[in-house]
C-alpha cells in the first residue's frame, strides 16, 4: 500500500493524521529508538470500525470484496 502512497505529501499525511487522532480513530505517538525519530500509528478500535462502515458503503456501491480479517493491537 506505501507505494501507492508515493505521491501524497509528506504534510498532508500528518494533517490526516493528526485529523483521525484528534477523533480518536487513530493512535500515534513517537519513536525515538533510532537516529530519526518516526511517528508511529495504528487504528484504535474507533478506527477500525469507522473504516469498516466505510469499506461496506463503498462495497454496496462497488460490488467490491472489502476488508477481512481486520485486527487491532491492543
Amino acid at each position: 500500500m506505501s507505494a501507492d502512497l508515493d505521491w501524497v505529501a509528506t504534510s498532508s499525511i500528518y494533517a490526516a493524521i493528526s485529523a483521525l487522532q484528534a477523533r480518536g480513530q487513530v493512535d500515534a505517538k513517537w519513536d525515538h529508538s533510532q537516529s530519526h525519530p518516526r511517528r508511529m500509528v495504528s487504528l484504535s478500535k474507533s478506527g477500525v470500525t469507522a473504516l469498516r462502515e466505510a469499506d461496506e458503503i463503498e462495497n454496496r456501491l462497488s460490488g467490491g470484496a472489502g476488508i477481512q480479517n481486520l485486527e487491532v493491537e491492543q
